[in-house]
C-alpha cells in the first residue's frame, strides 16, 4: 500500500473512529458487513435488515451508499424516527434513496452532479470548497469496499415527496 493511500485510510478511520486495520479490512467487505463492523450505524444496518435491502447491498456491485451514521438519525424526532422504522414500505423508500447502482468517485462526483437512486429520485452532487455535499448534506468520510463505497453523511436524506 503506498504511503498516501495509507494516509487517506488514517485519516477516514480517524473520522470514523475505527482501527486502520478494520478500515483497510473494508475493501474485502460488502457494504454491510463494513457499515455493521463500524459501528456508527446501527440503526442504518438494522433498517437495512428489516427491508431486506441488506440482501442487495451484498451482491457485486458496483454500489454507492450515502450513508446517514448514528447521529445523522437522532436529528430526527423520535416519534417521527419510529413512524418510519415502522413502516416497511416507507423506510425501503427512504433506504434506496441513499442508494446508487453505480460506483460515484468522489473527485467526479460534483462535475457529474446528479445520480439516480435506486429509489428511482435524482440526488444533487455539489461541493462546498473541498467537502462534498448530497442534496446539502455534508460528506463526512468515504469508506471503500468490495462491492462500491460508502459515503458516511451527516443527514438522513429524504425524498419528501414519497415520505408524506
Amino acid at each position: 500500500m503506498n504511503s498516501s493511500l495509507k494516509s487517506a485510510l488514517v485519516a477516514i478511520a480517524v473520522v470514523f473512529g475505527i482501527g486502520t486495520t478494520s478500515l483497510a479490512e473494508s475493501t474485502n467487505k460488502d457494504i454491510v458487513d463494513t457499515a455493521a463492523a463500524s459501528g456508527n450505524f446501527t440503526i442504518l444496518v438494522k433498517a437495512l435488515n428489516a427491508t431486506g435491502l441488506n440482501k442487495t447491498l451484498k451482491e457485486k456491485g458496483p454500489f454507492t451508499v450515502f450513508a446517514p451514521d448514528d447521529a445523522a438519525f437522532s436529528k430526527i424526532p423520535s416519534t417521527a424516527l419510529n413512524d418510519i422504522l415502522g413502516n416497511k414500505e416507507r423506510l425501503t423508500n427512504l433506504l434506496k434513496y441513499h442508494v446508487v447502482r453505480a460506483n460515484v468517485d468522489s473527485r467526479e462526483a460534483a462535475r457529474v452532479g446528479t445520480v439516480r437512486t435506486l429509489e428511482g429520485d435524482v440526488l444533487a452532487l455539489t461541493k462546498d470548497g473541498k467537502t462534498l455535499k448530497v442534496e446539502g448534506a455534508n460528506v463526512k468520510a468515504d469508506i471503500p469496499c468490495k462491492n462500491g463505497i460508502v459515503y458516511v453523511v451527516d443527514t438522513v436524506l429524504q425524498p419528501t415527496d414519497k415520505l408524506q
